[in-house]
């Protein structure tokens, strides 16, 4: 299969690769979603999954980060106006705090892979299952080969607030996760 037909999801190991839907509280537009219950959001269960590109931002452990697509020249030049630079052939730079550092550079994400059959992609690039889904495989890398199949780059910041407010005011779009 070519990568384009096959989806991803970064979890723990584990020895059943069945995953089931779980509870997620999302907006209608799917822009934002909780694992916890929330009163002003509508309550869906799904399993999440996503394409090569787009599970980049799942291949750090769950501390804070943030992801900025280098996929325009415009964008390219707003980052290094700004004093970042990135290792070359990087598709995304993925920013994080500075005390997870350790964290990040220790972890070995494992990844599950799954045939994109009876999954929807939804407006955020992510795709879904209302139905529990079998994994084709996994596979546990070191974050250092992670960064060279994904082709990322990570870039640690001390303050993501400041950050945050630094690529609004240069108009950068971005990603974040918690």
């Amino acid at each position: 299969m070519q990568k384009s037909e096959l989806l991803y999801k970064v979890t723990k190991p584990r020895d059943d690769w069945t995953f089931q839907p779980q509870r997620f509280w999302i907006t209608e537009d799917w822009s934002f979603s909780s694992e916890y219950e929330r009163t002003d959001l509508r309550e869906e269960s799904v399993l999440y999954v996503g394409s090569f590109e787009e599970v980049n931002i799942h291949l750090l452990p769950k501390v804070w980060r943030l992801r900025v697509w280098l996929d325009s020249d415009e964008r390219c030049a707003r980052l290094k106006n700004l004093g970042f630079s990135w290792a070359g052939g990087s598709q995304a730079l993925i920013f994080a705090l500075e005390a997870d550092r350790n964290l990040i550079e220790s972890f070995s994400p494992t990844i599950f892979t799954f045939d994109r059959a009876g999954f929807e992609q939804i407006p955020t690039n992510e795709f879904v299952s209302r139905e529990p889904r079998t994994a084709l495989s996994a596979e546990t890398m070191p974050f250092a080969d992670v960064l060279r199949r994904w082709q990322f780059d990570v870039i640690y910041v001390t303050d993501a607030d400041a950050l945050v407010k630094t690529l609004r005011s240069a108009r950068i779009d971005h990603q974040i996760q918690t």
